[in-house]
């Protein structure tokens, strides 16, 4: 049940999960693809009906995106350290009433936002996993430039 008193779900019965939106007594009210490719996280809503979702692109890169209720449509707030943001490989995602979000894993690894998307907490886990995958990322840049 999110926190504008919907609920909301990865409705897995086509080839390519969407949004679903139910009201508490079980109508379905719309369902939305979803732009990412992996999305395994449960959706969570915040207080004013928007909709966040934890998932990977199609190059594997992790990716917080928004359902918009005023807008109808997505946008994506966080992207992968590879990709110039703040998110590496967490699976599982919470928002609070008044909008924190908190991305982690089974690892130990945490990082929290503020309602504006600033990091306010990362693990000391969270922190070796991203300096690893920006390590490995230059690695294959200068493999690739000694290449080309």
């Amino acid at each position: 049940m999110g926190w504008d008193g919907f609920l909301y779900f990865l409705d897995r019965s086509s080839s390519d999960a969407r949004l679903a939106k139910y009201s508490g007594d079980g109508k379905q009210l719309w369902s939305r693809p979803i732009p990412l490719n992996d999305k395994e996280g449960k959706p969570w809503a915040d207080a004013d009906g928007n909709v966040y979702i934890l998932g990977t692109t199609e190059k594997s890169r992790t990716n917080l995106v928004r359902y918009s209720a005023g807008t109808g449509k997505f946008e994506t707030l966080l992207t992968d350290v590879v990709e110039g943001g703040v998110l590496h490989d967490e699976e599982h995602l919470a928002v609070s009433r008044e909008g924190r979000i908190f991305v982690f894993d089974s690892y130990g690894r945490m990082k929290v936002f503020s309602p504006r998307l600033e990091m306010t907490y990362r693990s000391e886990q969270s922190e070796a996993k991203d300096n690893e995958a920006l390590e490995e990322m230059k690695e294959t840049l200068e493999k690739e430039k000694d290449l080309g």
